[in-house]
C-alpha cells in the first residue's frame, strides 16, 4: 500500500485531494469509477448533496501499486467486514 487515508469531513475528494498535495501531484479522477450504492445516490440526490464530498465513516482511500491490486483487492474481500 502506497498510503492510505480515511476519509469523513467533507468526503472521499477531500482524502484523495489531501494526498496528491502531500505528494506534490495532481490527479484526474473519474467520477463514474467510484463505487456508490444506489440507497446513498438516491439520498444524495434527494438532498441536493454531491456523494463525494459528504462525510464517508467506514470507508477507505488507498493507493495500492499497480502489481500489487489484485492481491490487495483479494485480502479486502476476504475480510469479515467485507460487505
Amino acid at each position: 500500500m502506497l498510503t492510505n487515508r480515511q476519509p469523513r469531513h467533507p468526503g472521499g475528494l477531500r482524502a484523495l485531494n489531501e494526498i496528491a498535495t502531500a505528494a506534490g501531484v495532481g490527479m484526474v479522477l473519474e467520477e463514474r469509477a467510484f463505487p456508490i450504492p444506489g440507497p446513498v445516490e438516491a439520498a444524495c440526490e434527494m438532498l441536493g448533496l454531491d456523494q463525494l464530498y459528504v462525510a464517508n465513516e467506514g470507508v477507505l482511500v488507498a493507493l495500492i501499486a499497480a502489481d500489487a491490486a489484485e492481491q490487495a483487492l483479494e485480502v479486502m474481500r476476504a475480510h469479515p467486514s467485507h460487505t
